[in-house]
């Protein structure tokens, strides 16, 4: 095995990089050149890369290994050594192998045939083919020679001992004598722990002494327990058949309870029929109650003022009970005299009567005398008017044709009126008729709306009681749906907290926080939810889905790359948690993967079983598309080998 190739850049006088890929020989190579030329730094170079020389460098003493010089500065630097392994002295599998060390002012990185590997890696790989780190005269450096022979015996001995590897014996006689002195020291202290230990033992044999009286003792106790304990059991048993009578007794008991109660039902329904009319009887009685009571108001006012007028009525009462006192006196005196006037009365009437006759007859005469006086007057004032007979005839003419003119006058009125009369009962006649036909059809109608009413308030009454019947049914129907409601969202409960406990937390935490974000920022359009929120699996197949998908089923479904970037984004610069995104564009199109599934019966596809919507189908094909759902193990088996 040689040094095959050197690559060099940047490192030290070499700014450019330089190859010497032909110039290197397997045998003795000897390079000369001018002071200054870079024979020093080409040694150094390989020593960069094999020996340790250069293993633990500082910032200062990277930045003097970089190239200074005119033009821009180097920032890194590198030597690679192509080893010749034709001889398979390295433990790799390849003619070539290629080491490459990298620095830079803040880099020190390895390289094992292109791959980076770490400094243990690649020093354990050049110890391997004799490039050992405790002995490092492998390389003889400028001056190690001179040096040589200026060394007193002693120190050449030493050297010697260096270059043959038994210093390396003295120095691990020295650390095996240390840890013989530790091993000494270990081994005063298992001592200790030993007697210690013994100690123990002895005080646990008496332990267990203590244990086997404890056991038999404690046997004995079970034994009494047990004889106790069967004792218990028989006189329970016994309580137990007893109680067993009783629940028989309780139980006919409750169900003759049961039939009372659903009789009491009955009754209530019945009084609580009664009850109602009794409520609506007593909201009517309210009504006339209040009409009562402003009667009442009203009377009480009138009751004031007839009191008031009683009062005065007493009072002229008692008024007029005085005065009638001095009528009655009066009236006596009245009586007394009335008495007496009467008498002297009895002694004129027979001579007033035959006056008065007397009177009645001259009256009448008197009457008949002025009848004709009052005749010969109006004749004499007839012919005294007019001054001839001819005038008293054209005045009696004239008044005639008045007369006979006001008569005709008053015929016609009389035509007239009888015409009307004779049209007005005619209209009475036919008014009679329209009344007496109207109370025939208003009795009709009053018949038939007798009969239509009680029909409608039958029919009413029924569709009343199909109503509250419906509705005492819709009242129990939606006392059990709210129930139903109720024990579902208790059951919801229990599966989201199921739920999140199979989600890690930190993906909880940062799911929850950026559906919280996505509906805040109005993203509802271009974030979809986790897969488990847009798929729908039959029970039977949960196991399956569950066991197939995973974590993938808390995957969150984006539209697109950038949205993901954002939620990404976010999560890592707020520290919400882990979280995983699945771009839908990303993902081939629904159908496109062209699986083909055997048409085996007992075998579904556990994709077609899977309901999802329409945005999560290209993730549904992607977890579950390579999944079978066997109904048995041995034809899942056949499935598998096929």
């Amino acid at each position: 095995m040689y040094i095959k190739q050197v690559i060099i850049r940047g490192f030290k006088t070499y700014k450019d990089q330089v190859s010497l890929a032909d110039d290197l020989d397997p045998g003795v190579n000897v390079v000369v050149g001018f002071n200054g030329s870079g024979k020093s730094n080409f040694f150094n170079a390989i020593l960069f890369v094999i020996s340790d020389y250069f293993g633990t460098l500082r910032a200062e003493t990277r930045k003097a290994l970089l190239h200074e010089g005119a033009g821009p500065a180097v920032l890194t630097a590198f030597v690679e050594l192509v080893f010749d392994n034709k001889q398979r002295r390295m433990p790799i599998d390849k003619d070539e192998v290629r080491v490459r060390r990298t620095i830079a002012a803040k880099k020190d990185d390895y390289m094992l045939d292109g791959r980076h590997a770490t400094k243990v890696e690649v020093f354990n790989l050049l110890e391997s083919c004799g490039f050992a780190k405790s002995n490092p005269y492998y390389i003889v450096q400028q001056g190690r020679i001179s040096e040589l022979t200026l060394m007193n015996d002693a120190r050449r001995l030493e050297l010697m001992k260096e270059i043959s590897g038994a210093a390396v014996f003295d120095e691990r006689r020295v650390e095996s004598q240390k840890i013989l002195d530790e091993m000494a020291i270990r081994e005063a202290g298992i001592d200790k722990v030993i007697e210690t230990i013994r100690e123990k033992i002895r005080s646990l044999e008496e332990e267990q002494k203590e244990l086997l009286q404890f056991q038999k003792l404690e046997h004995k106790r079970r034994c009494l327990e047990f004889e106790l304990t069967d004792r218990d059991w028989r006189s329970a048993q016994d309580r137990i058949v007893a109680l067993e009578r009783e629940r028989q007794e309780v139980s006919l008991n409750l169900n003759e309870t049961q039939r009372e109660a659903l009789l009491v039902r009955d009754e209530l329904a019945v009084l609580e029929a009664d009850l109602e009319q009794l409520i609506n009887q007593r909201q009517r009685m309210a009504v006339e109650r209040e009409e009562r009571e402003r009667q009442k108001a009203h009377r009480s006012d009138e009751l004031a003022k007839r009191q008031l007028q009683l009062e005065d009525e007493k009072q002229r009462t008692t008024a007029g009970d005085q005065h009638l006192k001095q009528i009655k006196t009066e009236l006596q005196n009245v009586e007394a005299e009335l008495l007496s006037t009467n008498a002297e009365i009895e002694q004129i009437v027979p001579t007033l009567k035959s006056k008065h006759e007397e009177r009645q007859r001259v009256a009448q005469r008197m009457q008949l005398d002025e009848a004709r006086r009052d005749q010969l007057l109006a004749k004499q004032r007839r012919f005294s008017a007019y001054s001839s007979i001819g005038e008293r005839n054209a005045a009696l003419q004239s008044e005639i044709r008045r007369h006979e003119g006001r008569q005709d006058k008053y015929r016609q009125m009389l035509s007239s009126c009888q015409n009307e009369l004779r049209n007005a009962q005619s209209r009475k006649e036919g008014a009679t008729a329209k009344m007496a036909a109207a109370r025939e059809t208003i009795q009709q109608v009053q018949v038939e709306l007798d009969r239509e009413i009680a029909s409608s308030l039958s029919t009413l009454t029924r569709k009343l009681e199909d109503c509250s019947e419906r509705k005492r049914a819709t009242l129990q129907e939606l006392d059990k749906q709210e129930r139903q409601n109720t024990e579902l969202e208790r059951e919801a409960q229990q599966l989201r907290g199921r739920l999140e406990s199979g989600m890690p937390r930190q993906q909880r935490n940062a799911l929850a926080a950026i559906m919280q974000w996505v509906e805040k920022e109005g993203l509802q359009q271009s974030v979809h939810g986790t897969l488990l929120d847009n798929i729908e699996v039959p029970p039977e197949f949960h196991i399956a889905a569950e066991s197939t998908a995973g974590v993938s089923l808390f995957n969150l479904l984006v539209t697109d790359d950038a949205i993901a970037a954002k939620i990404i984004t976010k999560v890592r610069t707020e520290n919400l948690g882990s979280i995983v995104c699945t771009p839908l564009n990303r993902l081939a199109q629904a159908g496109s993967r062209g699986f083909s599934y055997p048409t085996i019966s007992g075998v579904k596809p556990l994709v077609q079983v899977v309901k999802c919507t329409e945005v999560a189908k290209r993730a549904v094909e992607q977890i579950f598309g390579r999944t079978l759902v066997c109904s048995s193990l041995e034809l899942s088996d056949e499935v598998s080998r096929k």
